[in-house]
């Protein structure tokens, strides 16, 4: 057997991969549940206070700076090595 594949194995048997798996689905659980408690909180902003086109422009901007966060945020890094 090939020493990573051994590796991969001794960790598998000693469940280092189970507490992973366990944390990813708990994130992709968290993520789903975002995904539709948002839409929901958007509308009743919209309904309640806002109104539709203010409510699409602030979430529009709100989307914006947390994708341009999550795109440079890895140049900051290559920048630091």
């Amino acid at each position: 057997m090939a020493p990573r594949a051994r590796s991969l194995l001794e960790q598998l048997v000693q469940g280092r991969f189970i507490r992973r798996s366990v944390s990813r689905s708990a994130v992709a659980l968290c993520r789903s549940g975002t995904c539709y408690i948002f839409p929901l909180l958007g509308a009743f902003l919209a309904d309640s206070f806002w109104g539709r086109y203010f409510t699409i422009i602030i979430f529009s901007v709100v989307y914006l700076m947390v994708r341009t966060h999550l795109t440079l945020s890895p140049l900051r890094l290559l920048s630091t090595t």
